[in-house]
């Protein structure tokens, strides 16, 4: 008898293969390249980012922080050895700061997106597997 497929089944999966993948890639990016995966998320934001410089209120939307806590994270960041962002205040609103990436911070992003993808590809399989999530409802 084929089960049948339940949406709360599917959230439940993929709640737990995010809940099994989360560390390991925090762990792979803190042990190789001394950043976490939530400071990867922000160099990958403004890397991203249409303009070469983002706002911090925008990059902590981006990333899922509170603009405090993004304000600390691109803080560390700054200060690390080599600094891989620099920030600079808004001309037009003084209250405001933007931030972009070093040529360290860019080169470090660059390379740590290689191992990242390479580890998703390796947890995840296959995407006709990730396609078919459906499949994972039926374990």
């Amino acid at each position: 008898m084929k089960k049948t497929f339940e949406p709360i089944t599917l959230w439940e999966a993929i709640e737990a293969l995010y809940t099994q993948i989360v560390p390991m890639l925090d762990n792979i990016l803190t042990g190789k390249f001394r950043i976490s995966l939530k400071e990867f998320y922000a160099l990958r934001a403004i890397y991203s980012h249409w303009e070469s410089h983002i706002r911090i209120q925008e990059l902590s939307h981006s990333v899922g922080l509170s603009q405090s806590a993004m304000s600390r994270l691109v803080d560390r960041l700054e200060k690390q050895s080599p600094p891989l962002l620099k920030s600079f205040a808004c001309t037009a609103d003084k209250r405001g700061k933007y931030t972009e990436l070093t040529t360290e911070g860019k080169s470090l992003f660059l390379t740590a997106q290689k191992d990242y993808e390479e580890t998703l590809k390796v947890l995840m399989g296959s995407p006709e597997s990730l396609i078919s999530l459906k499949k994972i409802g039926e374990y």
